[in-house]
């Protein structure tokens, strides 16, 4: 009896090569052959601003193509999220974002201009920003078992600030008062500047905020660091405990960074992207720049990865957002 002859694995190379070809999406193989833009949704300046152009620099080196960055904020990423909505879905115009964007806008806004998940597209989480418990350099509180201490001693007097009310701030806050079992006064501010000043100047009892912004008032002894909000230590600060070290064990609430495009850009353009965002976050420079500040770099995920982060994010904040009645319209 004749033996059948293997099937050629060159030949079944060759069928699996024309048949990705026959199904990319025209243009897909040479894109990006021109400029492309990249809408940050925060003002110029700061951490948000500073990773996004460093992104977009690495990002041209990597496609040989200009990447212009718009700076277009206002209604808490919600103006520049429209934007992006109604921008051609070829992978040409990127948003950049943060959990505001697409975790907590649509709990907390019933009347959002953009659905996330109708109108955006994930393409890559690069960056987590974790955030600080910090006290004023003259407060007596040492460790994070004493703020919770004091607060308990001072029920519905003892207040905290942040940048805003349902920001990432005031839900990681609210988070720390569930785990903890006390009642704390919240005292919104426009951002982190007048929020630490007022707390350097004994207005407000603590904060958490991002380590970009306290981290230079720590090393100047203008504040003290109680714990980081991260699952690990940050480099920056490596005798700060975490808050789950400091008794409340599976503690987590970090702001993180990332891009989405339009809904209907072709899925080979989005795993495009992706692979050239990984490759940025990757870079030892672009990591030795941000560290320092306290930003950390965790290993890439993929579009779906990311989808199943934002719904497990969204299930925990929608629960702190409906207990505490908090809407932003």
């Amino acid at each position: 009896m004749k033996k059948k002859r293997p099937f050629n694995k060159h030949l079944s190379s060759l069928v699996a090569l024309i048949f990705s070809v026959l199904c990319s999406s025209p243009g897909a193989q040479t894109f990006p052959d021109k400029p492309l833009r990249l809408i940050v949704p925060y003002t110029a300046g700061g951490i948000t601003d500073s990773l996004s152009r460093n992104l977009a620099e690495l990002l041209r080196q990597d496609f040989k193509q200009p990447v212009i960055v718009e700076n277009k904020p206002g209604a808490n990423t919600a103006i520049g999220a429209q934007m992006l909505a109604n921008s051609k879905p070829d992978g040409y115009t990127m948003l950049f974002i943060t959990p505001a964007t697409v975790v907590t806008n649509p709990l907390l806004n019933s009347k959002l201009a953009y659905d996330p998940d109708r109108d955006l597209v994930v393409v890559a989480r690069f960056a987590e920003i974790p955030l600080l418990a910090v006290v004023s350099v003259d407060s007596t509180i040492r460790s994070l078992g004493d703020l919770i201490a004091q607060a308990k001693a001072k029920p519905g007097t003892f207040n905290y600030g942040s940048t805003g009310t349902g920001s990432s701030i005031h839900l990681a806050s609210l988070l720390l008062a569930e785990r903890s079992g006390t009642e704390m006064v919240h005292i919104p501010f426009s951002g982190s500047a007048p929020s630490l000043a007022a707390l350097m100047t004994g207005s407000t009892q603590f904060t958490i905020d991002p380590p970009a912004s306290s981290l230079p008032l720590i090393q100047g002894g203008k504040l003290r660091a109680l714990a980081v909000s991260s699952q690990q230590r940050l480099a920056a600060l490596p005798d700060v405990p975490t808050i789950a070290e400091s008794g409340f064990p599976g503690f987590e609430a970090s702001s993180w960074a990332g891009i989405v495009v339009p809904a209907n850009t072709p899925k080979d353009i989005v795993l495009k992207l992706n692979h050239a965002i990984s490759r940025a976050s990757e870079n030892k420079e672009f990591r030795g720049r941000f560290e320092p500040l306290g930003v950390l770099f965790a290993s890439s995920m993929s579009p779906a990865q990311i989808d199943a982060s934002i719904k497990a994010e969204r299930e925990q904040w929608g629960r702190i957002i409906k207990t505490n009645n908090l809407q932003v319209n």
